[in-house]
This record gives structure tokens, sequence and C-alpha cells, in this order.
């Protein structure tokens, strides 16, 4: 089952983007993939990816997540 989240950014009462999270894969303790679709009010809609870890410092993508990310050619932000 994966699990989203919508995140509506706001400037007063104007809606600017609309930005869906949504949790492809994540072993519950280190790490959790997830999919970002933003879709501006204005302009193209984009898609992202994003790996997080639970502890501070650790950039590479485990192990377990490098086959199913390895065509998205991700970069450390």
């Amino acid at each position: 089952r994966r699990h989203s989240l919508i995140f509506d950014c706001k400037s007063g009462e104007e809606s600017m983007d609309k930005t869906i999270y949504i949790a492809v894969d994540t072993d519950y303790t280190d790490y959790a993939l997830y999919y970002l679709c933003t879709s501006p009010t204005t302009g193209d809609l984009y898609e992202n990816y994003l790996v997080a870890r639970r502890q501070d410092g650790q950039k590479d993508i485990p192990k377990q997540l490098q086959s199913s990310t390895s065509s998205l050619n991700l970069k450390q932000c």
C-alpha cells in the first residue's frame, strides 16, 4: 500500500502550486523513496524523486533502492 500526502502551497489565500508526495518504497526504519508531482497554477507540471534517510549525514542511496533508482539520474541536493 502506498501512502500519499498533498501539500497546497499558498501565498495569502492564493494557491501557488500543489505537490503530491507518494511513498514509493520504504523499510520504515532507515530510508524512503518518494515520488513528487508538482502542479503549479501557471506553467508545466514537473516530477521529482527524493530519497530520504533517517540518520543525519547519510547521503548515499541504500543498496535496497539502487536497482529501482539507477535510471532516475538522481543528484544530491
